[in-house]
């Protein structure tokens, strides 16, 4: 399989603020296997933000992580154990540890999303991945308030 490795910085411009969502789409007849991400977002205020797995309604199927709300910079990674997990944890959030998430066709989503953003706030999304025939698609056009689509400081298959 050949592997994709992509970068880029989504940017909140709306003076009112607003949710920022980078979808990660395989499109139809692709096959995207996430292997790492790391989602670092800059936050003027007590922000989040998280990875989820949506469907082609939007709804969110299942949570890979999410940051407490915090200012400055804030770092999420998957795959990662969100707490120490043992025999008493109980968590809304799961963990994908060992398994890569594997994304097909045009309708489900592997997402970073936040909590809503101030002007100016960013979160950068650094992408490793196997794909079946070629590189997925990103896209913003979910996120609320004015957020631009991204050019990618890193967009190779190889």
């Amino acid at each position: 399989m050949p592997f994709w490795s992509w970068t880029g910085t989504a940017t909140q411009t709306n003076a009112g603020g607003g949710i920022v969502v980078i979808d990660v789409i395989a499109g139809a007849g692709n096959v995207v296997r996430i292997l790492y991400a790391r989602a670092v977002g800059t936050f003027t205020a007590a922000d989040q933000e998280a990875f989820e797995l949506a469907d082609e309604d939007n709804v969110r199927i299942v949570a890979f992580g999410i940051t407490a709300a915090g200012s400055g910079t804030q770092n999420l990674t998957f795959p990662r154990a969100s707490t120490d997990m043992d025999s008493t944890t109980d968590t809304t959030v799961t963990t994908g540890i060992g398994t890569p998430v594997k994304i097909a066709g045009p309708n489900v989503k592997f997402d970073v999303n936040t909590s809503a953003l101030a002007v100016n706030d960013t979160v950068q999304l650094l992408l490793w991945a196997w794909v079946k025939n070629q590189a997925g698609t990103i896209s913003v056009a979910r996120s609320t308030g004015t957020v631009a689509a991204i050019s990618p400081t890193v967009n190779e298959v190889y």
